[in-house]
């Protein structure tokens, strides 16, 4: 809608607005209902467009962008504290609309999800692999993994896995603790 359509669509509201709450009865100009609906489905037929997400992309480009985004996952980059979309789309050598379309169609997330996902899967698995990331605060765990506040890595460790990354912690090494022990008793 361009903005003198809107200044007019506004201007007959507001005058119908006065007159009804004058009159107290709904009193509309007789055309204008049908210039509404008219309005209303040129802007619905001007914003139906294709999807982002089934547009299509060259199938080479396609294949060659997903493997630089496999690549990507095997290595650090999604640490760095405010990595987006756009840092995404360099990496794979394409724009941010096609980095954003293969994450969700190669990924089925989107871009923000893709990104905690691989953080929260980063450190969860150096937790359980070295103890010194046992011993460190949720602080230093968020800074390890690339999340810029300590609320929101904990926020997302909870929402993943329904659980803190204080008492993951807790359990893992309770577990641990017992394996031990059944280790023993076996000798």
């Amino acid at each position: 809608m361009s903005k003198t359509d809107y200044n007019e669509f506004f201007t007959e509201y507001v005058q119908i607005s006065v007159h009804v709450i004058r009159n107290k009865k709904i009193a509309l100009n007789p055309n204008f209902g049908s210039r509404v609906k008219k309005r209303i489905s040129l802007e619905t037929f001007q914003t139906c467009e294709t999807p982002k997400s089934e547009k299509a992309l060259n199938p080479n480009f396609e294949r060659t962008a997903l493997e630089k985004l496999q690549k990507f996952e095997t290595g650090f980059a999604f640490r760095k504290v405010g990595f987006g979309l756009r840092e995404l789309a360099i990496v794979l050598g394409t724009n941010v609309n096609y980095a954003s379309i293969l994450v969700k169609r190669h990924r089925s997330k989107g871009f923000i999800a893709y990104i905690r996902d691989l953080r929260l899967d980063y450190i969860t698995q150096k937790m359980m692999d070295e103890s010194k990331f046992r011993q460190y605060s949720n602080r230093a765990l968020a800074s390890e993994c690339g999340f810029g506040c300590t609320k929101s890595f904990v926020h997302a460790f909870k929402l993943k896995f329904k659980i803190s990354p204080g008492l993951f912690v807790e359990q893992f090494n309770d577990n641990g603790r017992s394996q031990k022990a059944s280790d023993a008793e076996c000798d």
